[in-house]
């Protein structure tokens, strides 16, 4: 079992582009505590695409592409355990030597609260407008 992340700056859209398009591209994974990062990354940058597929409520992501990582995966890491994802958009990983999972990547989106003095700022000026509107 395990938990990460893959980011990068910009808004995504359903298809496939290069990973190396993507602006400040990182990976973070941790399994079976081992973590794994852009630093461990054994497969070059410029073989791994990323598909981006739409889903219920955002998009999910897979890896593709030629591969040329030591365990034959769209994305290998070494560190020094292994870490692998199936090639061809495909949605298993493999860590170590026996341990094997299937992963979800789904897009985070960050939904924006309003702060409690703009919410009472906003009411203040609504009561005003009422008050007002009273007077006249």
């Amino acid at each position: 079992m395990g938990t990460g992340t893959f980011s990068f700056d910009g808004a995504a859209s359903a298809g496939t582009v290069a990973l190396t398009s993507l602006t400040n591209y990182s990976f973070s994974f941790n399994v079976g505590g081992n973590s794994f990062g852009n630093a461990n990354l054994a497969t070059p940058a410029a073989n791994i695409q990323v598909l981006f597929t739409t889903v219920t409520g955002g998009l999910s992501v897979t890896f593709g592409g030629s591969g040329g990582g030591p365990f034959g995966g769209s994305v290998d890491f070494t560190n020094p355990s292994a870490l692998s994802f199936q090639p061809s958009f495909g949605s298993l990983y493999f860590s170590g030597t026996s341990s094997f999972g299937t992963f979800e990547g789904l897009e985070r989106t960050d939904t924006t609260v309003p702060e409690p003095m703009s919410l009472a700022l906003f009411g203040l000026g609504l009561a005003g407008l009422v008050a007002a509107r009273r007077r006249a």
